[in-house]
């Protein structure tokens, strides 16, 4: 979450030094960063994580199953490095990024793959002083780099780009060193059977994660290839200002959800009612300051911007609104992650997103740079409705009797 805050720290100085087009490149760089965490590793992160919950863990079969997510990571890289190599030119004018970023946030998603890893055994294991501590340095590095690029060497959206590549180099260096350390690496034996069990959980959520992905970012990927890069700046502003509720909402969901799991996994009937109580104040607050949150993302744009992004201000009220609906999402999806019923979620998670795709490319003609606004928010309203149904159909939870004795 540290790590998170760098962007909006920065905002106020790239929004007065950059051109929106100059910023849209940022946006774009790391949209692609984020695209190929999904494909690279397959996301098998998740699994490490969820690994330490079975029964009978020792450091020694540990060691086995992260040793053959590595194996899975690296079969994973070269698939898709080999993919983007043969197809960059086509990729390239499909959505409209240059060549070079591609092979640059391709390379990146393979190092940030690590710094994942490392940060969810530190928090699985209540180990918050590292995990706190490599963030806060991430954080330090990231935006002393940056200035250090953009007063000396270049002036432009490269500082950033550059800076953030080179510290998630730096930092994934420290956490593939504090890995091997603590043994996670110690065990290199091949498991036909660990390699089996990664891909099915990994391949499993990908559409999931892919879903989620298309809903939150194909947005600029439109805009980009329909309008411009300035477009995909104004967007992004309005996004960037927008993600502190996704922040807050990401940090809570990270926070409780161990607890969570453990109270399923126990099936107590009064601790499930505890949490559905819990859940349900959570729904009520964050629907009730709803509205005086999209004013206050208004005039939190006009502040830090120049004249040249105040469009966004406009386009931020709708966008704190879909937000307050993804964080409502992450109450439920959880229950689904618990029964392992991935593909429930992926279901819901690609077809809501292919909703999104349609209906922004159908408004983006009329409503220009709000099409993807009105989409968004659409989709958030779909999503949070069927992943509701969805958990109470696979865990059983007492979400409409949790008053009774």
């Amino acid at each position: 979450m540290i790590v998170a805050l760098v962007p909006f720290i920065l905002t106020p100085f790239l929004t007065h030094n950059l051109s929106p087009a100059e910023y849209g490149t940022i946006a774009m760089f790391q949209l692609m960063v984020g695209m190929f965490c999904i494909f690279v590793g397959l996301s098998t992160n998740g699994p490490l994580l969820r690994f330490n919950y079975n029964k009978n863990v020792t450091a020694e079969n540990r060691s086995a199953y992260f040793y053959n997510a590595n194996l899975v990571l690296i079969a994973s890289f070269l698939t898709l490095y080999i993919a983007v190599c043969v197809f960059d030119d086509y990729i390239s004018n499909l959505i409209n990024v240059n060549v070079e970023t591609l092979h640059l946030s391709l390379w990146t998603s393979l190092f940030a793959y690590f710094i994942k890893v490392r940060l969810g055994q530190w928090q699985v294991n209540y180990e918050s002083i590292k995990y706190a501590t490599i963030q806060l340095m991430q954080s330090v590095l990231l935006i002393t780099l940056f200035f250090v690029l953009y007063y000396y060497l270049f002036d432009d959206s490269r500082s950033r780009i550059y800076s953030y590549i080179f510290v998630i180099i730096i930092i994934s260096t420290c956490c593939i060193f504090s890995l091997f350390k603590d043994g996670y690496y110690k065990n290199r034996k091949i498991s036909k059977s660990y390699i089996n069990d990664l891909l099915n959980q990994g391949i499993g959520i990908l559409p999931h994660l892919l879903g989620i992905y298309i809903i939150s970012f194909s947005d600029r990927i439109i805009v980009n290839k329909f309008m411009d890069e300035r477009s995909v700046g104004i967007l992004m502003l309005a996004i960037q200002v927008s993600l502190v509720l996704n922040l807050l909402f990401d940090g809570v969901n990270k926070a409780l959800n161990p607890s969570l799991f453990r109270i399923l996994k126990n099936n107590d009937t009064n601790e499930k009612k505890r949490v559905v109580k819990i859940t349900w104040l959570i729904v009520l607050a964050c629907l009730l300051i709803t509205y005086p949150l999209s004013w206050v993302g208004y005039y939190v744009v006009v502040w830090i911007s120049s004249v040249e992004y105040h469009q966004a201000a406009d386009l931020v009220r709708v966008i704190m609104v879909s937000q307050v609906l993804n964080g409502l999402y992450l109450a439920f999806v959880n229950y689904i992650l618990y029964s392992k019923k991935l593909w429930v979620l992926s279901s819901i998670s690609v077809s809501t997103g292919v909703f999104g795709i349609v209906l922004t490319l159908l408004l983006i003609e009329e409503y220009g740079i709000y099409a993807p606004v009105i989409s968004g928010l659409f989709s958030a309203v779909l999503r949070l409705v069927a992943v509701f149904f969805a958990s109470k159909r696979l865990v059983s939870m007492p979400w409409f009797n949790f008053y009774r004795v």
